[in-house]
């Protein structure tokens, strides 16, 4: 009785949780005994219970939880060498105190493994996931009852009940596809789908069947690169429709085309590696190509707009340099007359020039409709007029009582060099000919493009063996940083045909000098930090570096050697080791079987160049770790050490033809730099992005001739304009101003000439087009159109900085261009300010400036002293300047003799006022600049009497350096005698004057005063000295009349010294009247 009432306990409680009960039979009603009932939680796939079917194929269990549960229900024979039956499974909801049951019929099954890789062609990472699934049998109940047909990384059979993750079970003696869906890092995924040679797969039940994924895997990647290669050409027959220049696009697709090709024959042929690596290479070029055609299109249209807007201020521009902004076309019509600006009116014929060339030429044109590019036109048009107007309107307001501003002056700079160009047309066209001949060469010659591909680059060799270095090198880090490599490329690599030695190198990742990887401790106790531990296969690097020759005292390690170590010679002494010693480090023992050289350690090398030892970081810089920290120890004992992973692999392979193939299929494959190494060579191969460039070479040459011939060009309009820069530098325009204006008409001529350069440029495409052959990238893009301008007008304006240099000291020949005090905090009333003036004199010049500057002062009185020094004479020219409302200045100008010439600086200090000390001093320094500016603009023009022996007249020309000589002479005939002395003048490196020889007769004394009065008045210094008292009185009087500089040439010589020598240095003596 208590066993029954047990019983029925037990009973009740059992019936008090949710149950599950069913029987498992085969297709023919036959139970199936031991079949495994598998019970998952649906909603977090938790693991339950397993139980299995008894005697009769029937099964019962429960579970603690009411709820949604998977039941997976599986069997196999395991006498056969496959699955027997196909698994099922089963959703249901168990609810307490209720049973829920089900009738699962297997029906027959095989099994199907899939083995190889599983790569896609738009990564170098192998597959780390799949999703395999049955295609061709009849559906279940539902997604989640029935047979299975989904299997892989994610299935609860792999998860759960032990699958393997490559093993896919399918009906028995039934047609069946699979389909295979693989992922990959960065969101990659693959599907395609596996169908046999026969088209589909056909298993009797328990058969097992082997399948290298691989090669319908290539298979699949092949078609997805024939679509793209079909897109690709697609595209490029657009753009040849369009009349775009795609010659090296044409090239790339038929190259891709043609990989394809080949990849097909290797796969036929068996070679899946190198077929994939073909493959690779086709889908890079083709994605890239497609990518290229499909960017001219879009850039082209893109660019219509930006382009039409910069050739309309092309033709504005060239308009404005054609004719004066104020000229007007006067038309009369009915008695009525209209004025229509000229400039307007050639600015709109040169646009519809342009734009009518440029729909022409331009492909980019042809991809609208033509109604639409002519609305185009006008609109920008009308926009550029407003803006063109509203500018002028705005640029009209002037500010007044102010000094010229940098600004207006770039204005009023651009508006002057646009008249002095217009002045020298043949000039100005032959320098824009010139530019545009640059920038057309540099459009239509040259190709710069960024590309991604596979490139090999020659190094310097640095072993002399045949290798070949794999490493997977970080883009843009630094020397002797890596990238583990994988276990699964090492499988790889060694399963590889032809490859005779594998020879791998662990180290450590780089570390700082204060986290080291740990300690080694002698049995004395004595210790020492690791900052870089090599772990490598000793027979194999031997032969790879030579690294065993670095052992100096001991032995070298042995393959097997588990425990051996080598170690720096200075622990040699530090830790007082010995050759079979035991260090302790890393939760191990070390037996010390030799000790390597530190100074042979540091010179060993690796195949690419780089240090043999690890790296480790100072500082944020990568540099090889101290050779006293290093440890060198077996490849095997290295991965098991802290931070330490597979940095390299060296191979190398029974013939030396391989060693390219190979190279490029890891680079491609695996995108890992491959260094190939033969004696007296060294090869990078490298999967990445480079700069594509052809033609670049012709640019520079074509820069430096139209630098020079635009150069020469602004040195001669510097020297004639000499006149005409001392007119504005008397208006107040300083050196800058001066310079700006040479550098605005450097760049007017760059600009234009850059313009229509490019818009020739692209015209040469259309002929290249004609020629055919011609291999360069179309430029379609509106950036390069800036790019040309900005390359004409930097070149104009090198061109130009020379000239405009010189033309800014023409006035003032100093290096201090601009006027500028220092330091006005620091001036006081009772203080002198010092200030540098910008002018240099020669020895010749000296004298006539004293006079000149002596006169030009406007003050009470002017003082000349000389003080010696070590350098020459000092002169000091002293004088006060009135500032009426404000005081005075006491001033000091001082010509300091220096190695080439004399410089000058002014000592300025004012009174009266003190609270006006700064503008007192900069109206003082503003008063000297001009006259300094008069004499440096001043023309020097002296009338004297004709000397029959010459001795004046050259003293007077090598002092003063006179433009014109008046001579007054009594004899009837000296124009002979005046070709000579040009000609001695030019022997001797003497620019000869002008001269005007008036003839006298001094017997009439009222035509020779009237004469000398017409000469003097010319003249800026008159020489009284001579023979003929009658001149020489005439002279001086009348220059005491009209305020000239005086100065008499002192020669005591008598004639026949005279005749002898006449181009004596004199003494000349001057004076203000």
């Amino acid at each position: 009785m208590i066993l029954l009432a047990e019983a029925s306990i037990d009973e009740v409680k059992a019936q008090e949780k949710p149950s599950v009960a069913g029987t498992v039979l085969d297709e023919n009603g036959n139970p199936l005994s031991g079949a495994n009932v598998t019970i998952l939680t649906y909603h977090w796939r938790r693991f339950v219970k397993r139980v299995k079917t008894d005697s009769a194929g029937r099964f019962h269990t429960s579970v603690d939880k009411e709820g949604s549960y998977l039941i997976y229900v599986t069997y196999d024979d395991r006498r056969t060498p496959g699955m027997d039956y196909v698994p099922e499974r089963w959703r249901t909801w168990l609810s307490s105190n209720s049973i829920s049951s089900r009738r699962f019929i297997l029906g027959k099954g095989a099994s199907i493994y899939l083995d190889g890789q599983i790569r896609y062609i738009e990564t170098n990472k192998v597959a780390y996931s799949y999703r395999f699934t049955v295609l061709g049998t009849k559906g279940g109940e539902s997604y989640w009852t029935g047979p299975i047909k989904e299997y892989g990384s994610y299935s609860d059979l792999f998860e759960h009940l032990g699958f393997d993750e490559r093993l896919v079970v399918v009906p028995a003696d039934t047609e069946v596809k699979i389909q295979v869906k693989a992922y990959f890092p960065q969101k990659y995924s693959q599907t395609f789908i596996l169908a046999g040679k026969t088209g589909y797969f056909k298993l009797s039940q328990g058969e097992v069947l082997h399948i290298d994924v691989r090669e319908h895997n290539i298979l699949s990647n092949t078609e997805y690169v024939k679509e793209i290669l079909s897109s690709g050409f697609s595209l490029l027959y657009d753009c040849l429709t369009a009349g775009f220049l795609v010659e090296i696009e044409k090239e790339s697709l038929l190259d891709a085309y043609n990989l394809v090709k080949e990849s097909s024959i290797l796969l036929r042929e068996g070679f899946l590696d190198q077929s994939f690596a073909k493959l690779r290479s086709a889908y890079i070029i083709a994605t890239g190509t497609k990518s290229t055609l499909e960017g001219l299109i879009e850039s082209s249209s893109n660019s219509l707009l930006p382009l039409l807007f910069l050739f309309l201020f092309i033709a504005f521009a060239s308009a404005s340099l054609m004719a004066e902004g104020s000229a007007r076309l006067e038309i009369a019509v009915n008695n009525r007359k209209l004025l229509i600006p000229i400039t307007s009116l050639a600015g709109a014929i040169l646009y519809i020039f342009l734009v009518t060339l440029f729909y022409l030429v331009f492909p980019g044109c042809h991809l609208i409709p033509q109604s639409t590019y002519i609305v185009m036109s006008a609109f920008t048009f009308i926009i550029g007029k407003i803006v063109s107007l509203l500018f002028i309107r705005f640029s009209r307001k002037e500010e007044r009582g102010k000094s010229i501003q940098f600004k207006s002056a770039i204005a009023a700079a651009f508006l002057m060099g646009s008249r002095n160009l217009r002045r020298r047309r043949m000039r100005t066209l032959m320098n824009i000919f010139s530019v545009i001949m640059l920038v057309f060469g540099f459009i239509t010659l040259t190709s710069i493009s960024p590309g991604y591909g596979l490139w090999k680059r020659e190094l310097r060799p640095t072993i002399p063996v045949d290798a070949l270095l794999i490493k997977d090198e970080p883009l843009g880090g630094e020397p002797g940083s890596f990238v583990s490599i994988p276990e699964s490329f090492m499988e790889w690599i060694k399963s590889y045909p032809n490859i005779t030695l594998i020879s791998p190198k662990a180290e450590n990742s780089p570390v700082t000098l204060g986290s080291s990887l740990g300690r080694l401790y002698s049995e004395s106790g004595e210790s020492t930090n690791v900052l870089g531990i090599i772990g490598i296969i000793p027979s194999k690097e031997a032969k790879i570096t030579g690294i065993n020759r670095v052992v100096t005292n001991g032995s070298y390690l042995e393959d097997d050697d588990l425990e051996g170590i080598i170690v720096s010679s200075s622990l040699h002494e530090s830790l007082n080791v010995y050759v079979g010693d035991n260090l302790y480090g890393f939760g191990r023992k070390f037996v010390i079987r030799g000790f390597f050289d530190d100074d042979a350690m540091k010179k060993l090398v690796d195949i690419n160049g780089l240090s043999f030892l690890p790296y480790y970081i100072v500082k944020g810089d990568f540099i090889p770790c101290p050779v006293t920290h290093a440890i060198i120890v077996n490849y095997e004992v290295a991965l098991t050490l802290p931070q330490v992973s597979i940095s390299r692999v060296a191979v190398q392979l029974d013939n030396e033809e391989n060693y390219e193939s190979l190279a490029e299929i890891v680079a491609l494959t695996y995108e890992y730099n491959t260094y190939v190494s033969h004696p007296g060579s060294l090869t990078l191969h490298s999967l990445g992005s480079y700069i594509e460039a052809q033609g670049v070479e012709l640019v520079f040459p074509l820069m430096i001739l139209v630098i020079l011939n635009i150069g020469m060009s602004m040195f001669a309009a510097v020297n004639e304009r000499r006149n005409e820069i001392a007119a504005l530098s008397s208006l107040g325009l300083n050196p800058t101003h001066i310079a700006t204006l040479f550098v605005a008409e450097a760049l007017i001529i760059g600009f234009i000439g850059g313009g229509f350069g490019y818009l020739f440029g692209i015209s040469g495409y259309r002929i290249a087009a004609l020629l055919g052959g011609f291999q360069v990238r179309e430029k379609v893009s509106a950036d390069w159109g800036i790019i040309s301008i900005l390359l004409s007008g930097f070149t104009a304006a090198i061109a130009s900085l020379i000239p405009a240099l010189r033309s800014s000291v023409i006035v003032t020949p100093s290096l201090l261009r601009k006027w500028r005090i220092e330091d006005e905090s620091i001036i006081r009333a009772d203080k002198p300010q010092v200030l540098h003036l910008p002018l240099r004199l020669t020895a010749k010049e000296l004298e006539p400036f004293i006079a000149f500057v002596t006169k030009r002062l406007r003050a009470r009185e002017v003082k000349i002293k000389e003080e010696p020094s070590k350098g020459g004479v000092i002169r000091k020219i002293s004088f006060a300047y009135d500032l009426p409302e404000i005081g005075w200045t006491e001033n000091e100008i001082i010509i300091q003799p220096e190695v080439e010439g004399y410089s000058l600086k002014m000592m300025c200090s004012s009174h009266g006022l003190s609270s006006h000390p700064v503008e007192a001093i900069r109206k003082t320094a503003s008063h000297v600049r001009n006259v300094l500016l008069e004499w440096s603009a001043m023309t020097c023009e002296i009338a004297t009497s004709f000397d029959p022996y010459l001795s004046k007249l050259y003293n007077l020309v090598n002092v003063y350096n006179p433009t014109t000589l008046y001579l007054i002479s009594p004899y009837p005939d000296v124009h002979k005698k005046i070709d000579e002395f040009k000609e001695e003048l030019i022997l001797r490196g003497i620019r000869p004057p002008k001269f005007f020889v008036a003839n006298v007769d001094t017997t009439d004394l009222e035509q020779t005063i009237k004469t000398v009065k017409e000469m003097v008045s010319r003249a800026n210094v008159v020489c009284v000295s001579g023979e003929d008292a009658t001149l020489c009185s005439a002279l001086a009087m009348e220059a005491v009349k009209q305020n000239k500089t005086v100065c008499y040439v002192i020669d005591d010589r008598p004639i026949e010294e005279r005749i002898r020598d006449p181009f004596k240095d004199l003494e000349i003596i001057s004076s203000l009247t």
